[in-house]
C-alpha cells in the first residue's frame, strides 16, 4: 500500500476497471471509504486504475488485514512497524 498525503493507494493497476470496481464495492461493504483512481496509461495506451482509501479509512483497513506477516517482514514499514535488521 502506498501512503499519500490524503489517501492510501492499493496498487491494483494489474486489474481491469471492472475488477477494481468490484473490489471497491466489497471494501465499501466492509465500511471502508474506497474510491477509483486513474493512475496513468499502460505502454499500449490502456487506462490504468488503482484503489484509493481515504486517510480516515487507512488505520481501520490495516487493523482489518492484521499485522504484517513474518514472511514479508521487509514490508513491515507499510504497517508502521519498525524492522529489526539481522545482526552480522
Amino acid at each position: 500500500m502506498l501512503m499519500m498525503r490524503d489517501h492510501s493507494c492499493l496498487c491494483s493497476q494489474g486489474f481491469t476497471r471492472d475488477g477494481n470496481l468490484l473490489l471497491i464495492t466489497k471494501l465499501r461493504d466492509l465500511g471502508f471509504d474506497a474510491r477509483l483512481w486513474k493512475t496513468g496509461k499502460s505502454k499500449s495506451g490502456e487506462q490504468l486504475y488503482s484503489i484509493g482509501l481515504t486517510k480516515a479509512s487507512t488505520p481501520d483497513f490495516l487493523d482489518y488485514i492484521g499485522p504484517c506477516p513474518p514472511e514479508i517482514s521487509c514490508y513491515g514499514y507499510k504497517w508502521g512497524v519498525e524492522i529489526d535488521e539481522p545482526s552480522v
